[in-house]
């Protein structure tokens, strides 16, 4: 369905199922669902995030079949939800999840790609440990409020 019409929209939700190592749209959106039950905020920064490492991955011109698949999705993903959890929801969060979680996790990716080593999470392991680490260590944000 959105493979033709709207492949962004495709890579996008291919890149939130590659969460769980899926390459399917429709449990990329089931997933979205299940963030949207458990706090809005996880789905909007899934979303943004993979939105962002997408739309880099395109704009640096990165393998396009590998964009295709959502190779370049579930890292930014993985860092929106662990960072939106983790802390309150202030501008600075939100930029984190764009910067660091969109653009710095594709990077990190595409070095371990060009080297023919598998990445798998590693990329949203590192840059979600050191960015709670810098926020923690300046008190940069609170903790989040969410019960």
């Amino acid at each position: 369905m959105f493979k033709k019409k709207m492949p962004f929209i495709d890579e996008v939700l291919k890149g939130i199922s590659q969460i769980l190592l899926q390459e399917n749209h429709w449990t990329g959106l089931l997933f979205l669902l299940g963030m949207l039950i458990g706090h809005w905020s996880y789905a909007a920064a899934a979303l943004l995030a993979t939105v962002v490492g997408t739309l880099f991955a395109r704009i640096i011109k990165l393998d396009p079949q590998l964009i295709k698949k959502g190779i370049y999705g579930y890292n930014p993903a993985l860092v929106g939800v662990t960072l939106t959890f983790l802390f309150d929801k202030t501008l600075i969060v939100w930029a984190l999840v764009v910067g660091v979680g969109g653009i710095l996790t594709v990077l990190i990716h595409q070095y371990f790609i060009r080297r023919e080593t598998p990445a798998f999470t590693f990329p949203y392991i590192l840059v979600a440990w050191i960015s709670y680490l810098i926020i923690h260590q300046f008190n940069l944000l609170e903790p989040s409020t969410i019960q």
